[in-house]
């Protein structure tokens, strides 16, 4: 080949090779520009999926959720009750878990302002689950020694009336007549479900006998620190029609925008979810916002860990410290207190119940994590871990959607010294955990499969061929 033939065939060799660089700078540029506007157009889909329509795929899992929900109840046993009203740490011993299957579905549906808001009663049951109880575990039959609510309860109302016609005493021989003490012995089912103390039903028979009305509150006989068969109250949230990343957020609550239950418009608001739902497109620097009627607040989480339901990535939000901080920690928690401020982990919710007299009751993570270790000084048996007694929620990011979740709380009774009642004598005061809470769901396998199939492999399918044209563009 003669010189002019060989400046021939380079110039055509470098035609070919600047035509493969032009096409694989090409490729990358297109499949680089598509990216974000394929992405884009399958997130619109799924908007649209999880917007809340009447005769939906989304409404009729909303309406009535399909997926297994458990209410399992794990309840504090005192075994040391004489020697703890002399004066020794109070023994507790943890059973259960009592478990419950809890069904859920939304009644008296409306749609309201263009479909942009739907308001319905939340009717909630549990029936007792065996197979997911421990393997010994009745309620209707076993027995624990807890403590007694109605003497407790009617011993607070005295300490805070005046005592001007000795009523303390009329009183402490209403407790001898029933031979009334500290602590009693109580089916797990009357526990959680109710009954009807004697005491308090002779204590309002005498009030109303001796016209005392003015002077002595009426008190519920009815004992119950659960309820059953019952409706959450008229709810109001949003569908997402405006707005994909207000998807079923409260709006009201029976009938109002806020609480106004606590000391302040912060404190009142009606924040979040009910803990189903999400915007779509969560991050790890979010914060989840789930308001829980049961403690008339709303609660917060935050990222702790990526994790992993039936091979589905996921972000597992907790609940942080901050939230349980007392006021002198964290000032946004000084709206929350009501007679006075609790130490670190304690939350008041008597505001809470709808009774003429409340109840002391007191709410915290199970066995006092994340609280001040005062909580437990004068109490054995409680040991705190974050894997078993931290609330969580491990959500699926493209979808907001959580796909395992695990709300746990412990219901306390506050005990404290009255004054002429020898009953409350010899123990302290102190906040005695009665029972915890995990209420808990996680998807099946056969759910998780249809989230994979139809919602997460378009995006693995389209990712998948962009990064094929970007592969090939960078070989050409």
């Amino acid at each position: 080949m003669d010189k002019q033939e060989q400046q021939v065939s380079c110039i055509r060799g470098g035609k070919k090779i600047a035509v493969f660089f032009t096409v694989g700078v090409l490729f990358v540029l297109a499949a680089v520009t598509f990216y974000p506007m394929i992405d884009s157009v399958i997130k619109n889909k799924i908007d649209q999926q999880l917007v809340l329509k009447p005769g939906s795929s989304s409404f009729k899992q909303w309406k009535e959720p399909p997926i297994p929900i458990y209410l399992q109840f794990f309840i504090f046993n005192v075994v040391n009750e004489m020697e703890a009203k002399n004066g020794s740490p109070l023994v507790v011993a943890q059973q259960g878990p009592y478990s419950y299957r809890e069904y859920r579905r939304k009644e008296n549906i409306t749609w309201c302002q263009m479909n942009s808001t739907v308001t319905y009663n939340e009717k909630q049951w549990f029936v007792f689950d065996p197979a997911t109880s421990c393997n010994t575990c009745d309620p209707y039959k076993d027995v624990v020694t807890t403590v007694n609510v109605p003497l407790v309860t009617l011993a607070g109302v005295l300490k805070n009336l005046k005592d001007t016609f000795h009523w303390k005493e009329l009183v402490t021989l209403l407790f001898d007549e029933f031979s009334e003490t500290l602590f009693e012995k109580r089916t797990v089912h009357e526990m959680l479900w109710g009954y009807n103390d004697t005491m308090l039903m002779k204590y309002n028979e005498y009030r109303d006998k001796f016209h005392l009305s003015g002077i002595l509150p009426a008190i519920n006989p009815t004992i119950a620190l659960q309820k059953n068969n019952t409706y959450q109250g008229l709810t109001s949230v949003s569908t997402g029609v405006k707005d994909i990343n207000s998807i079923v957020e409260w709006q009201e609550w029976k009938g109002k925008h806020s609480l106004g239950v606590w000391n302040s418009s912060y404190a009142n608001m009606i924040n979040g979810t009910d803990g189903t739902q999400f915007s779509p497109g969560i991050s790890t620097d979010d914060t989840l916002f789930v308001f829980v009627t049961q403690l008339c607040r709303s609660l917060f989480l935050t990222y702790d860990k990526s994790t992993t339901i039936h091979g589905i990535d996921t972000y597992q939000f907790t609940t942080p410290s901050s939230l349980y901080l007392n006021a002198s920690l964290n000032g946004n928690n000084a709206a929350f207190c009501t007679k006075k401020c609790y130490p670190t982990g304690i939350l008041d919710i008597s505001v809470c119940q709808d009774a003429p007299i409340s109840i002391p009751l007191f709410v915290s993570a199970p066995h006092f994590y994340l609280g001040d270790p005062s909580l437990r000084c004068n109490i054995k048996g409680l040991s705190p871990s974050k894997e078993e007694h931290g609330t969580f929620l491990d959500v699926e990011t493209d979808l907001g959607i959580p796909l395992s979740s695990g709300k746990r709380l412990q219901i306390n009774i506050f005990i404290e010294p009255v004054e002429d009642i020898k009953q409350t004598q010899g123990l302290g005061s102190l906040f005695l955990p009665i029972l915890y809470i995990n209420e808990t769901a996680t998807i099946d396998s056969a759910t998780a499969d249809m989230i994979k199939g139809k919602v997460l492999l378009p995006f693995k399918v389209a990712h998948g061929v962009e990064f094929a044209v970007i592969a090939i563009g960078l070989v050409l």
